[in-house]
């Protein structure tokens, strides 16, 4: 495992456009396996700005999903489903509409007992699913 890091590391520094999120979301599940919260918030951060800034819009969702999962057993709910809605519009920007229907069901499942906030954020994010649905 340290040898495949090690190599997409060098990927990643001389080819940030391709292999810098991917580095840093590498990075962040790892230091997540580890219990480095701080660690894991900040490479989260930067995998999703980076994979934005290099135009990946489904490497973006992937790390906003993951980034979702990470504050959903933090227990930091308001985060995780800002996260998961952000990974559901980049799933729909990248027309993944069978991961958009999945994810929604994981959400809607997750968060059945949301605040009327967070139901009308899912009301934005999910209009269609959740027209058809509740």
């Amino acid at each position: 495992g340290n040898e495949s890091k090690l190599t997409l590391k060098i990927w990643a520094e001389s080819s940030q456009w391709t292999f810098e999120n991917k580095w840093y979301l590498l990075e962040a599940e790892e230091s997540f396996s580890h219990n480095d919260y701080e660690a894991a918030k900040s490479f989260y951060k930067q995998a999703i700005s980076s994979a934005k800034l290099h135009k990946f819009v489904h490497e973006e969702a992937l790390a906003y999903e993951l980034a979702a999962y990470f504050y959903l057993e933090l227990g930091e709910t308001e985060q995780s489903i800002e996260y998961f809605l952000l990974a559901h519009e980049r799933y729909h920007e990248w027309g993944a509409f069978g991961k958009c229907n999945s994810l929604f069901e994981f959400v809607k499942s997750s968060f059945s007992q949301a605040s009327s906030t967070m139901t009308t954020s899912l009301r934005h994010v999910f209009p269609m699913e959740l027209s058809t649905q509740i």
